[in-house]
C-alpha cells in the first residue's frame, strides 16, 4: 500500500522514459530529487523535465555515454540515441567557398556527453538544427553508421 505514495517509485518510469530518450544519468538519485522537488505536482511531463534538464551542464547530471576516442576508431557506429551539448559548431570553408547560395551547408559539431567529446559532420541537412547553435544546447542525436 505504501508504495504507491512513495515519490521514488513515481519517478522510475519517468527516469526510465528519459533513459530511452537518450539520456544517461551520472547519479540517478540526483534526477530523483529534481523530480522529487521540482515535479512532485500531478502534471509532471517528461517535456517539462527535459526543458528544465536542458538548462543544466552535461558535466554536473551527464552520465559516460559515448564511447572512448580509441574504442570510436575500432567500431563502426554508436548505439543512440544520445542526448548530447554541442560544444562548439563550425561550416565546412569547403562549403562556404562554393558559394552558398546552394543552400548546402556541411556542418562540423564538437558533442560531449559531458565526459568525452567526439566529432560529428552533418551530412545532409538537418532543419531543425540552425547554423547559428549556441555552445551547450542539447540535442538528441541518433547515430548511424560512419565510415572510417
Amino acid at each position: 500500500m505504501a508504495t504507491s505514495s512513495n515519490p521514488s517509485s513515481s519517478s522510475e518510469p519517468l527516469i526510465q522514459t528519459l533513459t530511452n530518450s537518450g539520456w544517461c544519468f551520472q547519479h540517478i538519485h540526483q534526477i530523483k530529487t529534481l523530480i522529487e522537488t521540482k515535479f512532485s505536482g500531478a502534471s509532471t511531463t517528461i517535456r517539462s523535465i527535459e526543458s528544465e534538464l536542458c538548462n543544466m551542464d552535461l558535466r554536473a547530471i551527464g552520465g559516460k555515454s559515448l564511447p572512448d576516442s580509441s574504442t570510436l576508431r575500432k567500431s563502426t557506429h554508436i548505439q543512440g540515441p544520445k542526448v548530447c551539448s554541442v560544444r562548439d559548431i563550425s561550416k565546412s570553408s569547403i562549403a562556404e567557398s562554393s558559394g552558398g547560395s546552394s543552400g548546402k551547408r556541411l556542418l562540423r559539431l564538437k558533442l560531449t556527453d559531458g565526459h568525452t567529446e567526439v566529432t560529428a559532420i552533418e551530412f545532409t541537412h538537418i532543419p531543425s538544427l540552425p547554423d547559428n547553435v549556441v555552445p551547450g544546447t542539447k540535442s538528441c542525436v541518433a547515430f548511424g553508421d560512419y565510415g572510417l
